[in-house]
């Protein structure tokens, strides 16, 4: 899902339950745990048919001005530098070799708080994408002025990928401006972008939404039911396949497994499937892939096991949720088996807004999803 640039025209490509991004943006916050405040003062004021890049840069640009209203950072550097007068500690060493017959000049080391930082300079390489790929001529004069401030603070980022930052209580500001920054930088597959003429600017803006699906599923049960389950997302299992010598073989990764925190033997596998399963049978390798879940936690745990399937429910959905039973165990009293349910996005992001009032309801849909 995104929007796609070709030479002189842009392609959006939206989600099933979206049809202007805005969802699509609100799963986003939410699975980056994002302030919901800017968030909203934002959407109200982007046209309903804006693409995925102008919402962006839109969030980018108030996170800029943010930063700005709470000072720019800076931090300490080291500087080595022949000097008129002694600042920090004189550098001997370079003192005798490079100033043996100029009796005016000291070599020094210091340290100075400089704004020629990485947190400022992953934003400066934003803008002048964000730059570019604007269609809205009072988003450009915004983005020129900010530029302005920070070419002369700082250089631009160097490369197409986003460091790790450790945030703090001095940097913490710059968090919502960064995760918007990394979109533009590291999301966007560009050809040429600063060339100009017929082929200027041909990129992509894309979003995985199996793997925002998965992590959408995962944050809700992280945190409206955080008080009975632990959330164990992308939980590897070494030991399911083993080689003869009895190492591991291959690992399994089940998206999601819930720990009852109360009860020890009690797990819940969860695997996100983002298909139309309102309308159709599971397919067959999804059936297999939890089947040998099915079987390895049903033994392991010496209990039932619960494996659930959950995909997203679209409009005119005809298919109630349903239970495919694995009969692979003989010996066993209880078969394993699928639970294949649902999950309303549309209706989920409503209650995540509703603070006051959706939390509980919230808690009662999403249990209903996995009891």
């Amino acid at each position: 899902m995104g929007t796609i640039q070709l030479s002189k025209r842009r392609v959006n490509i939206f989600p099933r339950f979206d049809h202007d991004f805005k969802k699509l943006i609100k799963i986003i916050l939410f699975t980056k745990d994002i302030k919901y405040k800017p968030f909203r003062q934002n959407l109200q004021t982007e046209k309903a048919n804006d693409d995925l890049y102008e919402i962006i840069i839109s969030f980018l640009l108030e996170e800029v001005l943010n930063i700005l209203k709470n000072n720019l950072f800076r931090a300490y550097v080291n500087f080595n530098e022949n000097l008129k007068v002694v600042r920090g500690r004189i550098d001997f060493n370079n003192h005798l070799n490079k100033n043996f017959l100029m009796g005016d000049s000291i070599y020094c080391k210091y340290e100075d708080l400089n704004p020629n930082v990485i947190e400022n300079q992953i934003v400066l390489k934003a803008l002048n994408i964000a730059f570019y790929m604007t269609a809205d001529s009072n988003k450009k004069k915004i983005i020129k002025r900010y530029v302005s401030i920070f070419s002369e603070l700082c250089i631009e980022l160097k490369g197409k990928k986003v460091p790790h930052i450790n945030y703090n209580r001095i940097n913490s500001h710059y968090i919502e401006a960064h995760y918007y920054s990394k979109l533009l930088i590291e999301c966007i597959g560009a050809e040429s972008l600063y060339q100009t003429g017929e082929h200027k600017c041909r990129y992509s803006l894309l979003v995985d939404m199996n793997d925002l699906f998965e992590k959408f599923v995962a944050e809700l049960f992280q945190k409206y039911l955080s008080s009975t389950y632990q959330t164990l997302p992308q939980y590897v299992v070494s030991d399911a396949i083993l080689n003869d010598k009895n190492k591991t073989y291959r690992k399994i990764i089940p998206d999601i497994i819930l720990k009852n925190k109360d009860k020890a033997n009690e797990y819940i596998v969860i695997d996100t499937k983002n298909k139309a399963y309102g309308n159709k049978n599971v397919l067959n390798e999804d059936i297999y892939q939890l089947s040998f879940y099915g079987m390895y936690f049903y033994n392991m745990f010496k209990a039932k096991a619960n494996i659930v399937i959950i995909y997203p429910k679209y409009e005119n959905q005809s298919k109630k949720p349903e239970n495919i039973f694995l009969n692979t165990l003989d010996n066993q009293a209880e078969k394993p088996f699928i639970k294949v349910r649902c999950i309303d996005i549309n209706e989920c992001l409503d209650l995540i807004q509703d603070e006051a009032k959706g939390r509980e309801k919230l808690k009662v849909k999403i249990s209903s999803i996995i009891l």
